[in-house]
């Protein structure tokens, strides 16, 4: 055979190969590695009867190639990957939930943020069986990260009428957006009055009532807690997308007001170091009214598109 056939032949041959499949066994992400190591800890320090991941934030920015060794992932040093968590404990674990939830979360600080919610077995399945939004989509759509298997959950039920708790949100929605803009109005009175600490008092009061709200209308899920850094990471689970529900977060200047506004719960009424500038005060005003006037946004177009069928009730 010549040579240029043998040429042409071979590249007849090239033509018609394929690379065969091979099977890659994929090697488990950071976030992977993170829900394992936090899975372990959690396990280890007190009886659950599963851990479920409801959500997570993953700050990471990594670059591959298939012709380079890169070794870039950039991470900004002050942000740490998020995740959330709901546990279950045995009916045998005595120590209390909200102990158990704030130790956990202060021990994992170093490895990542994490929020952790709490409920039993029972309180899980009767929510179910009451057709609870936020229960059946965490059943639905949870990632099962440690199952012990000894107490099952039960089939979700239908719950009350769809129409009659889509009014019940939209009374809610009503009465605590109310709430919120009384609170800011009252801070709009201690400003003129000159005592900045009360005003901050209520601009706190005011976020924290907007934001139970709005976890409530977008989730289904009743909290009662008014720490206002945690019902921040409650909204971020509700809208991951949001710019406005994590607010004064994106500059120092945004972060140093924040920062205020979170000592308002407690210092402004018992510290008398606390000490806030009309300047700072009037600021925080700005951006309080803000978030509550989108947050009425948000809730009241949530609202109408479940009363108009445009997204389902169990969303």
């Amino acid at each position: 055979m010549s040579d240029q056939k043998e040429k042409t032949l071979y590249k007849s041959e090239m033509k018609k190969q394929k690379l065969k499949n091979i099977p890659i066994v994929p090697k488990p992400t950071e976030a992977e590695n993170q829900l394992k190591e936090i899975t372990t800890i959690i396990a280890e320090q007190y009886s659950f009867e599963k851990i479920i991941s409801i959500g997570s934030e993953i700050n990471k920015i990594q670059k591959e190639s298939c012709f380079a060794n890169v070794d870039d992932t950039n991470v900004s040093p002050n942000l740490l990957n998020s995740y959330f968590l709901l546990l279950i404990p045995c009916q045998l674990e005595r120590c209390n939930d909200v102990l158990i939830q704030q130790r956990l979360e202060e021990q994992l600080k170093p490895i990542a943020s994490v929020t952790i919610l709490i409920h039993r077995m029972d309180e899980f399945n009767t929510a179910l069986q009451n057709g609870s939004t936020f229960f059946k989509s965490v059943y639905k759509k949870g990632i099962v990260l440690y199952d012990r298997n000894e107490e099952p959950f039960v089939p979700p039920g239908e719950g009350a009428p769809i129409r009659n708790r889509i009014t019940k949100r939209e009374k809610l929605w009503h009465k605590w957006h109310q709430l919120a803009t009384d609170f800011i109005k009252g801070a709009n009175f201690f400003i003129a009055e000159g005592n900045n600490e009360l005003a901050v008092f209520m601009l706190h009061q005011g976020l924290q009532h907007c934001y139970s709200a709005m976890i409530r209308v977008l989730t289904g899920y009743r909290t009662n807690s008014n720490n206002l850094r945690r019902l921040i990471k409650l909204i971020d689970l509700a809208l991951p997308v949001s710019s406005f529900v994590v607010p004064n977060k994106s500059t120092p200047e945004d972060l140093r007001l924040m920062s205020i506004i979170l000592k308002g719960y407690g210092d402004a009424r018992y510290s008398g170091g606390f000490i806030v500038t009309k300047q700072d005060v009037s600021l925080i005003f700005g951006k309080v009214s803000v978030i509550i006037d989108n947050a009425n946004k948000v809730c009241l177009q949530r609202i109408n598109d479940l009363k108009d069928g445009k997204i389902k009730y169990s969303i």
